[in-house]
């Protein structure tokens, strides 16, 4: 395989119109290659910034980045991205090549396997469909700053309209993969960006996956959950993952109505597994682990 990239192609590598979260003078890129092409990807200024592509967390809370370890780790978690990645590299931007990994064999990653990523998905009452830089608004306003729908997830209210803008960028950067599955739910009748779904810790090797998802308050109660979440697993089980994970808190029963109306199995209780949120005693909740 030719790992020859030109320095000018390295920096001058452009996310249209979205430009302006990529600083031209960083030092670093990520290079995936494909079977019949390569993709110049993300930039940093020093390679262990790499690490906040790895976030699990469908809606991400910047100070869960994962402990960066060695330029190979790095390589090794993007390899395990995609099914039709061959080959990953980090570049200078000057055209020096500092590492590379290539897969071996196969292994039948690609068996049965689309890998279609974030197409747009159609219920009686939403439309999923790929963020865009105008849903920052929107997700600001909805959900990101909605105590109510915050209060069961893994982080905190956005604090301003800057943190959701760089939250949405970080989504758009991922589109550049062929799995990245995330979706923004959008109310049909009203146009409205109401929340978002995501995949993620996806494993090629036994075909599962899981999700996460969240919805602003004010369209609790209508059945969207079940509409969006039955949808997203239809859609996956059709992609060629065999199955498809999700918990929720003992804290959070609505979630869990979610899931079961949705068709998933519960499949075990962990007891006592968090620290209760809500319980001024710190009394301890359970998670409930669902599958499809």
């Amino acid at each position: 395989m030719n790992f020859n990239i030109t320095a000018k192609e390295l920096r001058g590598f452009d996310l249209g119109e979205y430009e302006w979260y990529t600083e031209k003078d960083e030092t670093y890129r990520i290079v995936r290659f494909y079977k019949d092409h390569y993709e110049i990807g993300a930039s940093a200024n020093e390679i262990e910034n790499f690490m906040y592509m790895f976030c699990d967390n469908p809606i991400m809370d910047y100070d869960d980045i994962p402990e960066f370890i060695s330029n190979d780790d790095i390589l090794s978690r993007i390899l395990k991205e995609s099914p039709s990645i061959v080959a990953v590299a980090i570049y200078k931007t000057d055209g020096t090549c500092i590492e590379k990994k290539e897969i071996i064999a196969d292994k039948g990653r690609t068996k049965n396997m689309k890998n279609s990523g974030t197409k747009e998905i159609n219920t009686k009452d939403l439309k999923l469909r790929k963020f865009v830089m105008e849903d920052a608004e929107m997700m600001y306003n909805n959900w990101a700053t909605d105590k109510e729908t915050v209060k069961h997830l893994e982080w905190e209210v956005h604090k301003n309209l800057n943190e959701t803008i760089e939250y949405v960028a970080h989504i758009l950067s991922k589109y550049e993969r062929q799995n990245a599955y995330t979706w923004c739910i959008e109310e049909k009748k009203s146009n409205q960006a109401i929340g978002s779904i995501s995949v993620f810790n996806i494993d090629y090797v036994n075909k599962t996956c899981e999700v996460g998802y969240a919805i602003g308050s004010k369209w609790h109660g209508l059945g969207y959950g079940t509409q969006m979440l039955t949808a997203v697993l239809d859609y996956l089980k059709a992609e060629g993952f065999y199955m498809i994970l999700s918990n929720c808190s003992s804290e959070n029963p609505a979630s869990k109505r979610i899931m079961e109306k949705s068709n998933m199995n519960l499949d075990a209780v962990l007891k006592n597994r968090l620290t209760s949120r809500f319980d001024k005693n710190n009394d301890r909740a359970d998670i409930y682990c669902f599958s499809y």
